[in-house]
């Protein structure tokens, strides 16, 4: 349906003022265009409908790159947790040995210390035993009342 302006611009004058022209039907300068560029829409139509069918296809194709990227994505973080628990487990086996090397040379070093321990015992039980029956023997001597000459 035609506009207010476009229907005023039909009963438009045609001329310049001055004397009467001709009797002429107005002019229909909206659909005199239309016609003018309906052969250049019709040959584009089969264009847009080539743009429109390559848009749907980047479109498939782009979902489908993103399917791709998120199966990509899931798969290397399935690999790194993978290798994260393998990290873990490593790094448990790394320390409970080392735990286990510390524990061991402790044990070395405390087994030598109960040797010297005991070789140094071993070493001072006769004095200590003979000091010992001195005193005790010296304790009996100058205890009162003592009959053991």
């Amino acid at each position: 349906m035609p506009t207010l302006r476009e229907l005023l611009d039909r009963f438009r004058s045609a001329g310049p003022p001055g004397p009467p022209a001709p009797a002429a039907v107005p002019a229909d300068r909206r659909s005199r265009l239309e016609d003018e560029v309906a052969p250049v829409f019709a040959a584009l139509a089969s264009t847009a409908e080539q743009a429109a069918g390559m848009v749907a296809a980047a479109r498939a194709e782009a979902e489908h790159i993103r399917e791709q990227g998120r199966r990509e994505a899931d798969a290397l973080i399935g690999r790194a947790e993978q290798e994260r628990q393998a990290g873990y487990a490593e790094a448990f086996a790394e320390t409970r040995g080392a735990a286990a090397r510390r524990s061991e040379a402790s044990a070395a070093k405390a087994l030598r210390s109960a040797d010297e321990i005991a070789r140094l015992a071993a070493q001072r039980r006769p004095a200590l035993v003979d000091l010992a029956m001195r005193r005790i023997s010296d304790s009996i001597e100058a205890a009162p009342g003592n009959t053991v000459a």
